[in-house]
């Protein structure tokens, strides 16, 4: 029996080995994973084991588990994340450059590093994708794909019930959409004809060309209305959806737009705005509200009807009207865009003043999309869970990116709360988020974990760390853990990502590392903006060298430019920063870069030089694998009374971390010697420590204790009362203000912060919206995709900022 259970005990450890082996070899990287089994012969030697041992061996090793889980911390503790930034220093990858004729900028004078450009490419910026040479516009792409994807899915909404409740999404496929975006372009042509000669922008054949713009949320009509005005040579103004009165006036008058198509909750919006405040407004196009049963008595007019002079049309006339003209819609096939030509005038969410209209091209979108497709491999069966709006640069250069491979995209149904639902139902291979969502999986998953009976819990953190340590040394998974813990984790998202990709801010090094552990999936992160066409360079996703997919082994970078863009760094002397240490203001060039600021030649000549590079505004460091680091941003830089400078979003992204802490804001007065911060806590992590007892002042036995509220999907029943236990005049407010400002050290001393940059004062907004922000996008302190906008909320909180440096 004995020798039995050791061979078997061998086969056993054999064959769980050999999978790690298998594993590690093919990995799941890149691959859309399967649902992971127990092979059979492992269960039958499972089994051969138990039965071949005495019983007094099995009662010994069962009686060793809970001794053993007792020993366990009941707490993760990711490991140290100076790891990572080792492993980014000691990597040494072969890096393509190409040298100018001068190391100094003719302009300033400043000294400035030698360009550099992507990994292995030779000769000119990639202007197109390899597989589509002569796609140089979006409206080549677009009839590319009409001809070679036409039977494929292309996008999709989920089905919506008469109570409300939603079901599988419904697809269409790329030549039913491609036509519907024709009989589009026929049908604004027929009711509106006058709006194609009423700019100031040539385009094909002499026509000068018109402006529509987009103030809705995603949508299968939003996708036929911005590509077949890109097809048929329209300039898209694209709004966010979640824009007030005043933003969407600006953008409208700035850029003179004359038919605008809108959502149904956008709709009284717009109509607001007519016709006193938008004179240039000549017809509206109303889309159907797909979150709403075709028989819901929610729905509003959408006409037709004529409101105040401007004609208000629903968007399936404009259809019916262009498909019944086949006059028409020969007329519109025969007008393409140029290269060179106008495609976008979008509007940048405005961190630090008024939006500005960013000049975006067809040559421009193209190159962008091609070296996104070379860098990050988008593959036909590709799924991608779109739920960033399509007034977003890079969404739509994703979008383009799928369009050359042939891929599909579904729209998540609205509610960013029930994302994980739509996640679940579409099962996307692409998952693509800002760090504030990642922050919010992370936190949703160690929720997850410590709602666990504490035996369950502290495996499930043994887990974790073992995974991660054992991913540093030899980058290896253990099936154990995977089928035991991580499995669940990955069916949350669908059970089929095979890479998720994150930008628009910084995600802190340590976050990425356990994002990729729990998923076992890379997790690509990027940079760019809306002046490079919302791409500039991203870390590696199955990019193909020397016939191999490679991806990005070390974390703390965005990875080398992309095929299309060229960088370089330019010594900012104030601020300490030389590129003779591979340090200052990153500058981008490339067929990327935008044309300009519409009717603003001004602020164009302040960030372009004269040889067409574009001022970033942010501090970049190069790796020695040839890779870029951001390290701040030139302008959120400030200096303290002792001549110390802070870099505050480095100090803000590792105070982040924090799980307490849900949004924050540094503030520094460069007449005093210490910051100060603005904290938003998180109630989802807060009130269940509170309920602990765990937080000095809250004990059980507290009076205070029973004024700390009970979470529930009902936000009504707890919100106001926790505004009010944070409210700073409170006796509940100053303890917790204590408790997160100790928190907020503590989190210095894990970051290793140098003296000045620890927070010696906050204060606490507890007033939070349903997306549980105090900073929000309804006043005015975020942008719509959840940037700080610094100058706001400077003024929103000048009163308590004062009183902290005054105390």
């Amino acid at each position: 029996g004995k020798a039995l259970g050791f061979l078997a005990s061998g086969c056993l450890i054999y064959l769980v080995n050999k999978q790690n082996v298998e594993r590690k070899k093919q990995g799941n990287l890149g691959k859309i994973p399967t649902p992971l089994r127990l092979r059979p012969e492992i269960v039958a030697l499972l089994i051969t084991v138990g039965f071949a041992q005495r019983k007094q061996y099995a009662l010994s090793i069962l009686a060793f588990v809970p001794v053993w889980l007792s020993c366990l911390p009941d707490e993760l503790t990711l490991p140290n994340a100076d790891y990572l930034q080792e492993a980014l220093e000691n990597d040494q990858v072969e890096q393509t450059e190409i040298c100018l004729e001068s190391s100094k900028n003719e302009e300033t004078g400043e000294e400035q590093s030698v360009a550099r450009c992507a990994i292995g490419r030779k000769g000119d910026p990639l202007l197109s994708h390899a597989e589509a040479p002569d796609c140089r516009t979006v409206a080549a792409i677009v009839d590319r794909a009409y001809r070679k994807f036409s039977e494929k899915k292309l996008v999709a909404t989920r089905k919506v019930f008469k109570d409300g409740s939603y079901g599988a999404y419904e697809w269409s496929t790329y030549g039913d959409t491609i036509l519907e975006m024709e009989h589009f372009a026929a049908g604004l042509r027929l009711f509106w004809p006058d709006i194609y000669d009423k700019d100031d922008y040539i385009g094909l054949d002499g026509l000068k060309q018109a402006k529509v713009g987009i103030y809705a949320k995603n949508c299968h009509h939003v996708v036929v209305t911005l590509f077949s005005a890109l097809q048929h040579g329209i300039i898209v103004v694209p709004l966010y959806d979640t824009l007030g009165e005043d933003a969407v006036e600006y953008a409208i008058n700035d850029a003179h737009v004359q038919v605008i198509c809108v959502c149904e909750s956008n709709l009284d919006t717009l109509l607001n705005l007519l016709p006193e405040k938008c004179k240039s407004i000549e017809g509206i196009v109303v889309y159907p509200d797909w979150t709403l049963h075709k028989d819901s008595p929610l729905h509003k007019d959408r006409g037709p009807r004529d409101y105040k002079g401007v004609p208000v049309i629903p968007y399936e006339d404009v259809i019916s009207k262009g498909k019944s003209s086949p006059s028409m819609c020969a007329v519109v096939k025969k007008v393409r865009p140029d290269p060179a030509d106008l495609c976008f005038v979008m509007y940048t969410s405005g961190t630090t003043g008024t939006p500005k209209g960013v000049m975006l091209t067809h040559g421009g979108f193209t190159a962008s999309a091609a070296g996104l497709c070379t860098n990050v491999v988008v593959r036909p069966d590709e799924v991608h869970l779109c739920y960033l709006p399509l007034s977003h640069c890079f969404e739509v250069c994703v979008v383009i990116a799928g369009m050359i491979a042939g891929g599909s995209v579904g729209f998540y149904h609205g509610n960013v709360k029930e994302l994980i639902d739509d996640a679940q139902t579409l099962k996307p291979t692409i998952f693509i988020g800002v760090p504030r969502v990642y922050q919010r999986v992370y936190q949703v998953i160690m929720q997850k974990f410590a709602a666990k009976p504490r035996p369950i819990r502290r495996l499930i953190y043994y887990a974790c760390q073992a995974t991660i340590e054992s991913l540093r040394k030899s980058g290896r998974r253990n099936i154990l853990w995977d089928l035991l813990v991580f499995r669940q984790v990955r069916a949350a998202l669908g059970g089929r990502v095979r890479i998720m990709c994150t930008g628009s801010a910084p995600l802190a090094p340590e976050m990425q590392e356990f994002i990729k552990m729990a998923f076992d999936v890379p997790i690509v992160e990027g940079y760019g903006m809306t002046e490079t066409h919302g791409i500039s360079n991203t870390q590696y996703g199955g990019i193909v060298i020397d016939g191999k997919p490679r991806f990005s082994e070390t974390i703390g970078h965005v990875g080398p430019s992309l095929p299309c863009s060229m960088m370089r760094l330019e010594s900012v002397s104030e601020l300490n920063y030389n590129v003779k240490n591979n340090v200052g203001e990153l500058l981008l060039g490339g067929p990327n870069i935008f044309k300009g600021y519409y009717k603003n030649n001004g602020m164009t000549k302040k960030v372009k030089t004269q040889d067409g590079w574009l001022r970033t505004g942010d501090i970049g460091r190069f790796n020695k694998n040839g890779t870029l680091s951001i390290i701040d941003r030139r302008k959120n830089m400030f200096k303290l009374s002792q001549g110390e400078y802070i870099a505050t979003e480095k100090v803000e992204l590792a105070l982040l971390n924090n799980q307490y802490v849900g949004q924050i804001f540094l503030y520094g007065d460069s007449r005093k010697s210490y910051l100060v911060a603005v904290v938003v806590p998180d109630p989802l992590e807060l009130v269940p420590l509170l309920k602990q007892g765990f937080v000095k002042g809250f004990e059980t036995d507290s009076p205070f204790y029973k004024e700390i509220p009970t979470l529930s999907t009902d936000l009504s029943t707890w919100l106001p009362p926790f505004a009010k236990l944070c409210a700073p005049e409170t006796q509940t407010g100053v303890l917790i203000n204590d408790f997160l400002l100790s928190e907020l050290t503590k989190q210095g001393k894990i970051a290793k912060f140098l003296g000045f940059e620890f927070v010696k004062k906050i204060y606490v907004e507890g007033s939070l919206n349903n997306l549980m922000q105090g900073f929000s996008v309804e006043n005015n302190c975020l942008t719509p995709t959840f940037k700080l906008k610094r100058p706001n909320i400077r003024e929103r909180y000048q009163v308590q900022l004062q009183e902290m440096y005054a105390s």
